[in-house]
């Protein structure tokens, strides 16, 4: 049976879909023009529950440690090349690199500033309220830590996945970028949460997540040449055809080895158990 506090839980995560949805959808809709302020209005939203529910927010950004920046700068680079050398070719495009980096690079650092205030916000809306305060209900299903935390993902992945897509619909997105964007962000949940439970700070999920809107969003669309210049818009960009395919490759690799290693660790466990 559920108790009080999952009954309370349960409230707070429909509330708080609820309010995250509708202040952006609201927003967007009366300031269709400033998309990155409406990008970061699920981190002050998460801000007001966390406040209300009085939970340490400064827990969430403790020091990173090596293995976690190693982990947020892997996952990206390792998306990136995934698709230059492996996703590109299937779909005839071509890399032309540049001769001069510094124009790409000065338009990086440019955007760099409100890049990382979304990604924060988005950061802590998703992983930092949302998953926290998934765990318990989800707990109550089993007891394996890796499907804990495949629960969790996923459940965000809906909800992050649906938000996004209602934003994406009011802008006049069609229907293979919606498909493409909710793709994308499912796995891009699956291997945010798990990079979030297994280092517990939020530091190198907004490293992952900067490196990927960095690599996918402003350098490889300066790079690659598409066969077709009216897919570009479908192919190229944070949540393209590229980005979701690249990170579709690395989360059933993730998934396979994270289920495989729960696999080993319950045999050890029945030998222990039968050495006894």
């Amino acid at each position: 049976m559920i108790n009080v506090e999952q009954s309370h839980r349960a409230t707070s995560v429909y509330f708080f879909a609820l309010a995250v949805c509708s202040t952006s959808l609201l927003f967007a809709w009366m300031y269709p023009e400033y998309v990155e302020v409406g990008m970061i209005l699920p981190g002050l939203v998460a801000l007001g529950f966390m406040f209300y529910n009085e939970q340490n927010i400064l827990a969430l950004f403790k020091p990173a440690s090596f293995s976690s920046i190693v982990y947020g700068i892997g996952l990206p680079v390792a998306a990136s090349l995934v698709a230059l050398y492996l996703i590109v070719p299937i779909f005839h495009a071509r890399i032309v690199w540049p001769s001069d980096w510094d124009p790409i690079l000065n338009g990086v650092w440019l955007a760099l500033p409100i890049t990382l205030l979304v990604v924060i916000a988005q950061e802590l809306c998703w992983r930092g309220y949302l998953q926290r305060i998934l765990d318990p209900l989800l707990r109550r299903s089993t007891s394996v830590k890796t499907m804990i935390t495949l629960s969790k993902s996923g459940a965000v992945a809906i909800l992050w996945g649906v938000w996004y897509v209602l934003i994406l619909a009011m802008r006049g997105a069609d229907v293979i970028t919606l498909f493409l964007a909710f793709l994308t962000i499912h796995t891009l949940s699956a291997l945010y949460g798990w990079l979030f439970e297994r280092h517990e700070s939020l530091w190198p999920t907004i490293i992952a997540h900067t490196l990927h809107l960095v690599l996918f969003g402003q350098i490889m669309p300066k790079i690659l040449i598409v066969a077709r210049a009216s897919d570009s818009a479908v192919l190229l960009g944070p949540l393209g055809l590229f980005a979701a395919f690249s990170y579709t490759v690395l989360g059933a690799i993730f998934i396979y080895l994270l289920l495989l290693n729960m696999i080993k660790g319950r045999k050890k466990l029945l030998q222990e158990q039968n050495t006894h």
